[in-house]
């Protein structure tokens, strides 16, 4: 029973990965390592698989049975090979500037690939692969289980719950010693726990973003394989040890989930693959009291002049010499992304073209606010995009506004035609100016 326990604990630390990567670092204690994820469990006979882009290992030479290396142009081999490459020293050159990476195709127990030799001794040869591949391995052969940490921008993710009998733990389990111990990153404090195994009462997963459906948030679903040839497909939330084992799992149903509790008796083994909804979501990394439009052109707020009419009202203006306080759109759905706190009544409308305005007309908000310049004769005539309160508050231009849990405010508008708009942020007094050519 404690083997069978080892087991169901690791199907939901597994069963967690980080988008960022989806893939776990899985080290074997014969010293094998996999950049994968753990796609079969059987409980009966400790048997899974590893489902692996990237595998180093060591190889009995008996095990191969044949082996040929050769120097490969660089520009002919896949992506994967050609990082690996540059980011490890490895490319070689020749007199023609042509580059190369030197390959061995090897065979072994039946299976030919390409291969790196690190190593290569008289008995065992050391190698990596960047061959897609699966592996079977037995579960007790886990040494560690290591996940990489979670980008700060990620908005669609799912969390690692840790429940203990003295707190729960909410964030990413960094690292897994089956059997042994558990390394988690609470992100309430940022801190980080190491947890012995005999203390874990449940392990489950939360949703990270409250705003985002569960089964966008995970890289991957699961397949419960039942007994009596049965099987379920959702995703497992919680794995409870103590103080017996079983399974809470969900399925997709029209109201987004249904819930069912398995216990260990109903359930012989797991099935883990890439969940086909999945796409990864990502704030943008903005400065302090930094906005962007359309995660392109840099919002900065417009110098805003101000001009009387004859029966005094005011009429808003961007200076004339201030265009580089424009940003440009090529369409009309626009996303404005910006760290300004406080941000709310906000208003868009577009420009109205006032021409031939004198340049006296056109003077800063001062005490003498209401008083018409006094036209000077044959002075400059200038265009100006103006706005009022009026064209601001009657505008049907309506703005959808939202804030992440990176704390990035996001508003979200159509803009009917092209042309100069003004956005104007009501409480914080400022505007931005956004041209959709």
């Amino acid at each position: 029973m404690k083997s069978i326990k080892h087991l169901c604990l690791a199907v939901a630390i597994l069963a967690t990965t980080a988008i960022s990567a989806q893939n776990q670092t899985i080290t074997l204690k014969d010293g094998t390592v996999y950049e994968g994820f753990i796609s079969r469990q059987d409980f009966k006979s400790g048997i899974g698989n590893i489902t692996y882009s990237k595998v180093t290992k060591q190889i009995p030479v008996e095990q191969i049975r044949g082996r040929r290396t050769e120097k490969r142009e660089l520009s002919t081999l896949s992506k994967e090979w050609q990082t690996w490459a540059e980011e490890n020293h490895k490319i070689e050159t020749s007199g023609r500037d042509k580059k190369y990476l030197s390959l061995t195709n090897m065979t072994v127990l039946g299976v030919t690939k390409d291969w790196y030799i690190l190593v290569s001794g008289s008995k065992v040869v050391t190698a990596l692969t960047l061959t897609e591949g699966t592996d079977s391995f037995r579960m007790s052969d886990i040494q560690s289980i290591i996940k990489p940490e979670r980008d700060e921008t990620l908005l669609a993710d799912m969390d690692d719950i840790i429940q203990t009998d003295a707190m729960t733990i909410t964030g990413v389990v960094l690292e897994q010693k089956p059997g042994k111990l558990y390394t988690i990153w609470n992100k309430d404090d940022k801190t980080v726990h190491s947890i012995d195994y005999s203390e874990v009462r449940s392990i489950g997963k939360g949703r990270l973003n409250p705003d985002y459906r569960m089964w966008s948030q995970t890289p991957f679903l699961e397949r419960l394989i039942l007994k009596k040839g049965q099987t379920a497909t959702g995703l497992i939330i919680e794995n409870t040890i103590s103080p017996s084992i079983s399974f809470l799992f969900a399925e997709k149903s029209d109201k987004g989930e249904s819930i069912r509790q398995y216990s260990l008796e109903e359930v012989t083994g797991v099935e883990r693959f890439r969940n086909d909804e999945y796409t990864p979501v990502y704030d943008i990394v903005l400065g302090e009291n930094e906005s962007r439009v359309n995660r392109d052109s840099i919002l900065v707020e417009a110098p805003i002049g101000t001009v009387y009419t004859r029966d005094s009202s005011k009429v808003f203006y961007l200076e004339p010499d201030q265009t580089e306080a424009i940003a440009t759109v090529s369409g009309p759905e626009v996303t404005v992304e910006t760290s300004i706190q406080g941000i709310s009544d906000i208003f868009v409308a577009k420009s109205v073209l006032t021409k031939n305005v004198p340049m006296s007309y056109l003077k800063p908000d001062t005490t003498d606010a209401g008083k018409k310049a006094k036209k000077k004769k044959d002075e400059e005539k200038v265009d100006i995009q103006t706005f009022t309160y009026a064209t601001l508050f009657e505008s049907e231009i309506e703005t959808e506004v939202s804030t992440s849990i990176n704390g990035t405010t996001k508003i979200v508008f159509t803009l009917p035609e092209p042309g100069l708009y003004y956005v104007y942020l009501r409480r914080l007094n400022k505007t931005w100016a956004i041209n959709w050519n």
